[in-house]
């Protein structure tokens, strides 16, 4: 994995999809569709951990 692909950054590895940032909200300016965010697999399965 190339770690200079385009779109990524650092703050970007959360699980979220390809093209989103943290907010859920697409890079390019378009707005999350309304209702629950997918949550993804790898999220699913462990619990969060206290900062």
């Amino acid at each position: 994995m190339s770690r200079a692909s385009p779109g990524r950054t650092g703050n970007d590895r959360r699980g979220t999809e390809n093209n989103r940032d943290g907010t859920g909200n697409n890079r390019d300016g378009t707005e999350a569709p309304p209702g629950p965010k997918p949550i993804p697999a790898d999220l699913r399965q462990r619990p969060m951990e206290p900062r």
